[in-house]
Order: C-alpha cells, then structure tokens, then sequence
C-alpha cells in the first residue's frame, strides 16, 4: 500500500549548517550521488548538491501529513554510519501541536507520538558527519502502533563524505 493510501505521507530532507557573515544558513544537501551503469561502475557527483565533509553540522527535517487524528503514532529515521547525533539522552519534547518521546539508537533516531492531529508536522534533530566516504543514509518511516496498515515510508539516499583537510 502506498503511503499516500494509508493515510499518513512522509519526506525526509537533509541540509547542512553553514555559518556565513550574516549568520547560519541551512543548505540541502540532496541525494549526493547518481547511480553508475554497469558492475565496476563508481557512483558519480550529482552538480548542484551541497558536499559534506567531516566535522560538518547536519539537520534532518521529517515532513509528515496525517489526514486524520491517530493515537500511538511511531516515526524512525534511519541515519548512516559515519554520522552522530547532537541529543544522546532521550527525553520528551514538543514541537508546535504535538509531544513525543525521542530516543537515540546505534541506528536511527526514534519518536514516540502519543496523540498527532490531522494535518503537517514537522520533526527536527542534528547530526554531526563522523566519517568519509560514501555513505547510505536510510529512509523514514511512520506508522500507527495499532493499526500498521497506516505507515509511509521516504526515499533513502546515499551521500559523499571527504575528508576534511587540515
């Protein structure tokens, strides 16, 4: 079932912090490299997307649209290797007209809604970019506890990470 079907659809960007003269800027950083045809094929630069580089800031915003009121409501965005979050202690937050939980695993970042209204809601962390190389970031995911057939998922993407030279 498509997400848009179940009720619920999910995007999942990522930006980077710049800091320029007049402040910090956040950039989109997009999926960083195109697919090469063939076995020995090496991905390419895609022009146009921001490059990452090691000790960079990163945000994650998740988009959602609900187009009903739902209870116990699970959101798990799957992160790549090479990078860390800010927030390590789990702990309740709100975010315009809604609380969760957040926690952090080995893995992803997780929230936990109790109640979500109908609508657009937006979720918000920060990372920092650990290691180099190419790195697969994973995909989103939101679903209902009690009632699984409402879940979306949102496109994963692989990203390029250099290294940062002294």
């Amino acid at each position: 079932m498509r997400g848009d079907e179940s009720g619920f659809t999910i995007k999942r960007e990522l930006f980077v912090e710049i800091v320029t003269d007049n402040g910090k800027k956040l950039v989109p950083i997009g999926d960083t490299l195109r697919q090469a045809q063939g076995a020995n094929a090496v991905p390419e630069p895609v022009e146009g997307t921001a490059s990452l580089k090691v000790g960079d800031k990163v945000t994650v915003k998740i988009t959602f649209e609900n187009k009903q009121d739902m209870s116990y409501v699970f959101v798990k965005d799957l992160r790549a290797a090479g990078f860390e979050p800010l927030e390590q202690v789990s702990r309740y937050r709100s975010n315009d007209r809604m609380w969760y939980y957040q926690t952090n695993t080995d893995t992803d970042m997780e929230f936990f809604i109790e109640h979500l209204s109908k609508g657009i809601h937006q979720l918000e962390y920060s990372m920092f970019v650990t290691k180099e190389g190419v790195l697969n970031n994973g995909y989103a995911l939101i679903q209902c506890q009690y009632a699984p057939e409402f879940t979306a998922c949102s496109n994963g993407m692989k990203v390029k990470v250099e290294r940062n030279e002294p």
